[in-house]
C-alpha cells in the first residue's frame, strides 16, 4: 500500500487491531460479531486496503509488462 503517509499511521493501527481481534476471537472458538466485522470492513476502507477503494488510489501505471498477465493476453489476440 504504497500510498500510506505518516498521517494514515492511526487508521493503520486501528484496522491491524480490528483485524487481530477478529483473528483473537475466532482462534478462542467465539462468535465473531456483525459489529467487530463491520469495524474491521470499515478500518479496511479507511487505508484503502479494500478492492473498492484501491480502485478510488491513483497508482503510477507500470511499463513493464513482462509482470502483467493481462498484457500477454492481450498481445495474444
Amino acid at each position: 500500500m504504497g500510498w500510506l503517509v505518516s498521517e494514515d499511521r492511526f487508521a493503520l493501527e486501528m484496522m491491524a487491531n480490528a483485524v487481530g481481534l477478529i483473528r483473537k476471537t475466532v482462534k478462542s472458538g467465539e462468535i465473531v460479531s456483525g459489529a467487530m466485522i463491520n469495524a474491521a470492513n470499515t478500518a479496511v476502507g479507511k487505508v484503502g486496503a479494500s478492492p473498492t477503494e484501491r480502485g478510488k488510489v491513483f497508482q503510477e501505471a507500470s511499463n513493464d509488462s513482462a509482470d502483467d498477465p493481462f498484457a500477454v493476453f492481450v498481445r495474444a489476440q
